[in-house]
């Protein structure tokens, strides 16, 4: 098993790295924890940080590049990073050199040639704040994987930068503090003293106030459960003393209901109103749990994954994930069948039974035919929305890619307005990339089943006609040999007559068995220098050709020497030949032509017959495959084994009339 850790492995991982970002204080160190997120998690090793101001993007950190120099490209330019930042999408590109956007410069100052790119846009709201760019030697380093496990890193990075930030500015306006903390999604308090002096209104909704003025003024150790007072009391005051104490830790805060939350605390001295004063970012811990859980079931999803056998089994396994894990109540799964799609397993709504074609409307339809996830707030408002058997408000689809094209789509529904986030999406697109994992192998399973069942009929037929053959073959000789034997004892004056027969008997039964040889024997050769024009003249003087039969025989030269074995190349000959005249019953011309060349020298066999028919052309050196009747099968089979051992390879060309070349190399292999 490889040790490389899975998608959710590494999800796993760059959450615990997230968490190291809240200790940043600066830019720098945002960027620093970043790249060796990246790399730890990853495992790449070139890369940088870039922050987006001025009209430019300032390269303010690296890792791997020896030579790295910061450097300022402006927003009106050419780059991969900068067309991140003015589009606001991740770039991906596969081969550098192919892009027209490229600085080959910037990468020639940074001391190493990259081949490949992936740039994620760190993001503010709708504002690209930061860059962070990966790079690789190799061409195609970077998948979609990769590009949505830094694309969810980001958004912890966006964080820790507007932390910052707020914090920058809190230092030289105080009502500047005020307005940026009222309007950051992360709780805020703020104590002096022992009181609480400023709260925003995100801490008091996680607290389960109805207004700030509930908690302005209230002593901060009554928001802690009584085990935790006197520890966080004690830490506070050594804090605003100036001594050295951790200023990130987990803790419990008490709800107005007395129920508590767990959260993990990032605080810092500040100047509030010309006095000390400590602010205090709080995090929700739970959501943090309930999105390692959602991690861990994917986790669970895959393993399970790992052991189905069949699509049904995907089909439970990823519906049960997406409804017990998730939280998904109405969900569906649909696979794509002759440019339609049709759902085969469903919870909390019954299935729909029509098909949906790929060009018609559907917000499934239109996730499966862009190969791309749908996610639609408010159904209301998209033209692409079709009722099905639920009236629905909010929907997020999202394909199942293999090999480039869409297999199948997760489906979820809900009855409430914006009732999934992006969270959800990429959650689902990673669940989606474990179905596509599992339908590769089992459709790789199949196929070397399929295959070794192929090849069992194959080796059982064979045997069959093999044992049929000989079987068949060898009873006319045989029963011409007992007759004549008879005969012999009856009439001994029809001695040569009856002997005669007995040796055609015995020389096709021999020709029967040396086909077969041919086969099987030993792949040995018994090389000797040998003029090929010989064996042509000796193939021909042992061959019974019909008086209806023109034979012409042409050579490029008198003597054409080819190191050989004479007895294969020669069987090889004899069944072209016979092949030829069985081809003309009713008369032509047989053709030999041999050829001397540089490097090798050629032996074309050709008659004026019908020609092979064209759902016989992929056949001719099968073994057994034959359209005679009391044909072997394998003459052509053993001839090509024949040529290719000594190095060398036949053709034919038909049409009226067939023409079989034997190319043979002057020199062994």
């Amino acid at each position: 098993m490889s040790s490389k850790p899975g998608e959710e492995g590494k999800l796993l991982a760059m959450l615990s790295h997230a968490k190291e970002l809240a200790q940043a204080s600066t830019i720098p160190e945002i960027a620093r924890a970043t790249l060796d997120t990246v790399k730890s998690v990853l495992g790449y090793d070139l890369g940088t940080f870039a922050v987006v101001e001025e009209k430019g993007i300032h390269f303010i950190e690296s890792t791997g590049f020896p030579n790295f120099q910061r450097i300022r490209i402006p927003l009106d330019g050419t780059g991969i990073s900068v067309r991140a930042v003015n589009t606001g999408a991740t770039q991906i590109v596969d081969d550098v050199t192919r892009d027209p956007s490229h600085l080959a410069v910037t990468s020639h100052r940074l001391g190493i040639q990259t081949k490949s790119e992936l740039d994620v846009p760190v993001k503010i709201g709708e504002d690209v704040v930061a860059i962070i760019n990966l790079e690789s030697i190799k061409p195609a380093a970077f998948k979609p994987h990769d590009a949505t496990l830094v694309e969810l890193f980001s958004e912890h990075v966006a964080a820790a930068i507007q932390r910052t930030r707020q914090l920058e500015q809190l230092k030289t306006s105080e009502e500047m503090y005020r307005q940026l903390i009222e309007s950051t999604l992360e709780p805020v308090v703020v104590i002096q003293g022992d009181r609480v002096v400023y709260t925003n209104e995100a801490n008091t909704h996680l607290r389960g106030y109805d207004s700030p003025s509930e908690l302005l003024g209230q002593d901060h150790t009554q928001s802690y459960p009584p085990e935790e007072r006197e520890r966080i009391k004690e830490m506070a005051k050594r804090r605003q003393r100036g001594e050295e104490v951790p200023n990130r830790y987990m803790m419990k805060l008490l709800k107005k209901d007395g129920s508590t939350v767990e959260v993990e605390t990032s605080v810092t001295l500040v100047n509030y109103q010309g006095r000390p004063a400590i602010i205090s970012f709080v995090r929700d811990m739970s959501k943090w749990r309930h999105y390692e859980e959602q991690i861990l079931a994917l986790h669970t999803h895959s393993a399970r994954l790992a052991t189905a056998s069949n699509l049904k089994t995907i089909i439970e396994a990823t519906l049960d994930t997406v409804q017990n894990v998730l939280g998904y109540d109405l969900l569906s799964f649909l696979i794509l069948e002759k440019d339609a799609i049709h759902s085969v397993g469903s919870r909390g709504i019954h299935p729909v039974i029509r098909n949906f074609p790929l060009d018609g409307r559907g917000i499934t339809v239109k996730a499966a035919r862009e190969k791309r996830s749908i996610l639609v707030p408010d159904t209301r408002a998209d033209p692409e929305y079709i009722q099905g058997t639920a009236e629905t408000l909010s929907e997020l689809a999202v394909p199942v890619v293999l090999d480039g094209e869409t297999v199948a789509v997760i489906n979820a529904e809900s009855t409430r307005i914006d009732a999934f986030t992006e969270n959800d999406r990429k959650l689902l697109e990673i669940l989606a990339m474990h179905v596509a994992s599992a339908l590769e192998r089992i459709r790789v399973r199949e196929q070397i089943i399929a295959e070794q069942a192929r090849s069992t009929r194959d080796l059982v037929d064979g045997a069959n006609k093999l044992t049929a053959m000989v079987r068949h073959d060898l009873r006319a000789p045989l029963q011409t040999i007992s007759n004549a034997a008879f005969l012999l004892k009856q009439h001994p004056e029809r001695l040569p007559e009856l002997t005669e027969s007995i040796d055609r008997s015995v020389a096709y039964a021999d020709k029967m068995l040396e086909d077969l040889r041919g086969m099987t024997g030993p792949s040995e050769l018994q090389r000797a220098l040998v003029n090929l024009n010989d064996l042509v003249e000796i193939s021909l003087a042992q061959t019974k050709i019909p008086d209806a039969i023109k034979v012409t025989v042409t050579h490029s030269d008198d003597f054409i020497a080819v190191s050989l074995d004479a007895t294969r190349i020669r069987r090889a000959l004899d069944n072209l030949v016979k092949n030829a005249v069985e081809a003309m019953p009713n008369g032509g011309t047989l053709t030999i032509r041999t050829e001397k060349h540089p490097e090798d020298v050629t032996l074309a066999v050709s008659d004026t017959g019908p020609g092979i028919p064209r759902a016989e052309k992929d056949l001719i050196f099968k073994p057994f495959h034959t359209t005679k009747k009391t044909g072997t099968g394998l003459g052509l089979t053993s001839a090509k084994q024949a040529v290719e051992a000594h190095g060398g390879a036949i053709k034919f060309e038909t049409g009226n009339g067939t023409t079989f070349t034997i190319t043979l190399p002057t020199k062994n292999p």
